[in-house]
């Protein structure tokens, strides 16, 4: 369910925390955004049934960001990171989704290109994204600052059918 997608975040961040990796605080936001878009409410809990996402979905999420993180202390010099997940309650095709972004206070990336093809880190959060449905979308957090950070992002979408189906299998 989102509920579970959440602690498994916020349970990432903590550990974070706890273990002071490369020194950066990494906090989680969570939004719930309903079907007109007009206003949001709180993240889906575990009595919301329409809240379920599919397992497959929530590991490659937990993955991205783990790995996402793990670059941010590795390569930014970042001293904060934020994770953001906003629920979409219903979209146009009646369908769910997520909104996911990791952004941090770095000082960016320099050449796209080429930290794709570094080692496997952005290059596997991209591979892992699309096989998930979704685009990687990248580019500075904060454009024209002197530590422009750097901004991961993607949109996963799925029928409630779908989730239904693997939740069963």
């Amino acid at each position: 369910s989102a509920a579970r997608l959440g602690h498994l975040l916020n349970d990432l961040a903590a550990a974070w925390r706890r273990d002071g990796e490369g020194g950066l605080e990494v906090r989680v936001d969570l939004s719930c955004q309903v079907a007109d878009a007009s206003q949001t409410r709180a993240w889906p809990d575990e009595t919301d049934d329409q809240a379920r996402v599919p397992l497959e979905l929530m590991l490659a999420i937990y993955r991205v960001t783990q790995e996402a993180l793990t670059n941010i202390a590795r390569h930014a010099q970042a001293r904060h990171a934020v994770v953001s997940l906003r629920w979409h309650a219903a979209t146009a095709a009646g369908g769910r989704a997520i909104d996911w972004a990791v952004q941090d206070d770095g000082v960016g990336v320099a050449d796209l290109g080429s930290a794709l093809q570094r080692g496997n880190g952005l290059a596997g959060i991209k591979e892992r994204i699309w096989a998930s449905g979704g685009d990687l979308d990248t580019g500075p957090a904060r454009p024209g600052h002197p530590q422009p950070g750097w901004r991961l992002a993607a949109q996963f979408a799925w029928t409630p059918e779908a989730a239904e189906a693997r939740r069963t299998e």
